[in-house]
């Protein structure tokens, strides 16, 4: 088996937490959960939230934590719309969030990886897995060909990739393999800050801090 993916754990920010903390969260609360979960043993922390831009009196101290030797934290940032990582955050902990639309404005497909760019330029799932497992072997497997895919394919005699044939299959491509509500455990973010997700649920995880608030429509 090339790798074997960690367990995952979800903190979504309800809209509870968007009617009690507010709307961007402040930096200072972020850097309370992300202490809560590097001090529980968190095997890599994506932060799934765009933060070129700072939230807060405290924005010195989210900086601060991404720049920390053997931090477990990983920045997003959007290529297409040029929106940056936390600002000092290293290429290793950087990983794009850029998702693909189809022509209906539907999300069905995984940009697994590009190749050919620079160290920043990895996807999030894969950049998490790296930081979790300590190693880059997937990546390495696709550049170099000895992972086959299947990738989704633009030629026509590819065969194998149906409605998808002569659309932009840039990159290394495959369908979603969409899960189940329920599927990954899942806290609010004020129930971390109040210290109530046992620490089971963070040992050893890839843990994912984003919004699920129906108001922020992240859809």
């Amino acid at each position: 088996m090339l790798f074997r993916s960690k367990p995952i754990t979800l903190v979504g920010i309800s809209e509870q937490d968007v009617s009690r903390l507010g709307w961007p969260i402040d930096d200072g609360l972020l850097c309370r959960a992300i202490d809560r979960l590097e001090a529980d043993g968190a095997a890599a922390i994506g932060v799934d939230l765009y933060r070129d831009k700072g939230v807060g009196p405290r924005q010195a101290c989210l900086r601060e934590r991404v720049k920390r030797p053997g931090s477990h934290l990983v920045s997003i940032f959007n290529a297409a719309s040029a929106i940056g990582p936390i600002p000092g955050t290293p290429v290793e902990r950087q990983a794009f969030n850029d998702l693909v639309l189809d022509p209906d404005a539907v999300v069905r497909r995984d940009l697994v990886h590009v190749g050919g760019q620079d160290g920043a330029t990895v996807s999030l799932p894969m950049r998490l897995q790296e930081l979790a497992s300590g190693s880059d072997r997937l990546r390495r497997a696709i550049d170099n060909g000895s992972l086959a895919g299947p990738w989704l394919d633009s030629v026509w005699w590819a065969g194998s990739s149906g409605g998808y044939r002569d659309l932009d299959a840039a990159g290394y491509q495959q369908m979603l393999p969409f899960r189940a509500p329920g599927s990954f455990p899942s806290y609010d973010f004020g129930t971390l800050l109040a210290n109530r997700v046992p620490p089971a649920a963070i040992r050893s995880k890839i843990v994912l801090i984003g919004s699920t608030a129906p108001s922020l429509r992240d859809l």
